[in-house]
């Protein structure tokens, strides 16, 4: 008992005691920040979800080695291990490349993920909460067939599983379709084992979005090319993976060349809002929209246009606006083609636009800001993120928040959010339920590698905080790693860094306290150091492993499959 108490205060002790700083210089790391030119690794494509009480759960791409998370609470307090922790692996024990991650509340505190992963050429979903004694309450490989699959979204069911949807080449590479699967709240598939075929018709049906209908199914959206033109379609499929309407799909807009960027969000029970970019003859995009109901698509066929102005308006974001409309905002180049700026626009349940026509200015200065991401302020707004090129060197984060009438609430052309060295790119955000946010991104300060970063803003526009020293981590310059692959059978391997000679001690303990092994107990020189467990005499279940090195001791988990 004794050595077990041990093991859950050190445990403990990983809940990182940061907070959310005042200067858009300094903010919070998230992954590994030790990495160097000679430990080359990168974390990309952060995406982030509120966790229903002021804080957000965020993931990201970990390198080749899983998909990684944390979780922060309203302060900014890291609640996880100080480097985040894996989230979701599929169950898989091999190598491979897991890319993709998108990740959704299921409006009860956890969280849906899921990801692309390589190895099968599969695709992989979690479920992460903190009311569950282990964080990952399941993980599981969705569907692994013949072909590959790529570009997987999902939505909750309402009943604590997920609906998970995805392209797919099972029927031959040219020819490539759109399946479906839901997972219960145990983590069990209630389909067929490698999903339902959404739309199987000739021609390739691609970059699917879905959203929840509130009665345990889903709306499916899809670019689809069954003919020589491409459209978009939906389809509507019910708790027991029965497609609802037409074998493959309604016509949402046949018109023009609707192409990309293609989002869905539920906005009331049984309705969605879909919005895309919509091709012009003479090469250029135009945004619009179009809802679905129960039934079928609720506006004119072809939709409504959110944004007709001159030149192009690109890669859309929506958000619900609470009162059955949504919120869209987008890339616009109206006055500079090489220089777009970021706009929005209101759009009610009935398809008007609410705002000035073409949309409000949310950010108009001459050099580039791209790549909007988009959440509610939970008051009729919303809060949009977005990278910023406005220093002339480098991509920095700025944010505005924009209230249910059109008015931007905070410094005019955004308010600051990180303006570190180097770039920030590749924003996500989550809404922190109180007319704020936290947003996060991928941050390049360190010169060789990205890094995640986040920050939260308060509902006037000022970052969270009233700190102005970056955060140190625990015991600058050692670090102990989460074991890859985890869980693991046979065999896993551990990394730790020491920036200085020291005696190291490397041990595991079962859930008991109760040590079962000794890797490491000798004096060991500075460097990046790996050492392999091999779970032979081992009995399946959950371990500790825990590193001490000088005043350093650091303690993570692991699972050994039976």
């Amino acid at each position: 008992m004794k050595h077990l108490l041990l093991l859950i205060s050190v445990l403990a002790s990983f809940a990182a005691h940061a907070q959310w700083s005042s200067d858009p210089v300094v903010n919070i790391p998230l992954s590994d920040t030790l990495i160097s030119i000679n430990n080359p690794s990168n974390a990309l494509n952060p995406r982030a979800v509120t966790n229903g009480n002021g804080g957000a759960y965020i993931v990201w791409e970990n390198g080749s080695r899983a998909i990684y998370g944390q979780l922060l609470n309203a302060s900014g307090n890291k609640q996880w291990e100080q480097s985040g922790i894996t989230v979701g692996h599929g169950a898989s024990t091999n190598s491979g490349s897991f890319n993709n991650p998108v990740i959704i509340s299921d409006n009860n505190g956890a969280a849906f993920i899921t990801w692309m992963e390589s190895y099968k050429n599969g695709i992989g979903a979690s479920k992460i909460s903190t009311h569950s004694n282990d964080t990952i309450v399941w993980d599981q490989l969705i569907s692994f067939t013949s072909g590959q699959r790529a570009n997987p979204v999902l939505a909750t069911d309402g009943a604590g599983g997920a609906i998970i949807t995805w392209e797919d080449t099972r029927n031959g590479s040219a020819n490539i379709d759109i399946y479906a699967q839901r997972v219960s709240d145990k983590g069990v598939l209630m389909w067929d084992a490698n999903g339902i075929p959404v739309c199987t018709v000739s021609g390739d049906q691609t970059l699917p979005g879905i959203a929840s209908d509130s009665m345990g199914g889903a709306f499916i959206t899809w670019q689809d090319k069954r003919t020589t033109t491409k459209a978009i379609y939906a389809q509507r499929i019910n708790p027991l993976g029965q497609r609802q309407w037409q074998a493959n799909g309604i016509p949402v807009c046949v018109k023009g060349d609707p192409a990309l960027a293609l989002k869905i969000v539920a906005t009331a029970k049984g309705e969605a809002i879909i919005t895309w970019q919509n091709g012009n003859s003479g090469g250029t995009w135009d945004i619009y929209a179009q809802k679905v109901n129960i039934d079928t698509i609720s506006w004119a066929l072809n939709g409504v246009s959110v944004c007709s102005a001159p030149l192009s308006q690109m890669n859309p974001e929506i958000v619900a606006d609470g009162f059955g409309g949504a919120i869209i905002t987008w890339e616009d180049t109206r006055t500079s083609f090489s220089n777009p700026d970021i706009y929005a626009q209101s759009i009610s349940s009935g398809g008007l636009v609410q705002w000035t026509q073409n949309g409000i200015p949310i950010c108009t200065l001459p050099e580039i800001q791209a790549t909007p991401a988009i959440a509610s302020d939970g008051d009729g707004g919303a809060i949009i993120g977005w990278e910023d090129y406005r220093s002339g060197n480098y991509y920095d984060i700025y944010a505005q928040r924009v209230n249910h009438t059109g008015s931007a609430m905070w410094s005019n052309n955004g308010q600051a959010i990180c303006t570190a060295p180097k770039d920030q790119r590749s924003v996500g955000i989550a809404g922190d339920g109180k007319g704020g946010a936290i947003l996060t991104w991928q941050d390049r300060r360190n010169n060789f590698n990205w890094v995640i970063y986040a920050q939260g803003v308060q509902a006037d526009g000022t970052l969270s905080g009233t700190t102005s020293v970056a955060e140190k981590p625990i015991a600058v310059g050692f670090s102990l790693y989460q074991n890859y692959p985890n869980p693991f059978n046979p065999s896993t391997s551990i990394r730790y860094e020491i920036p200085h000679s020291a005696f190291v001690n490397l041990t595991v303990y079962n859930t008991f306290g109760q040590q079962v092994a000794q890797l490491v107990n000798e004096q060991q020189l500075s460097g990046n150091h790996e050492v392999e467990l091999k779970g032979g005499q081992l009995a399946g279940g959950t371990y500790f492993y825990r590193l001490q090195a000088g005043d350093y001791s650091a303690t993570r988990k692991m699972i050994l499959n039976p």
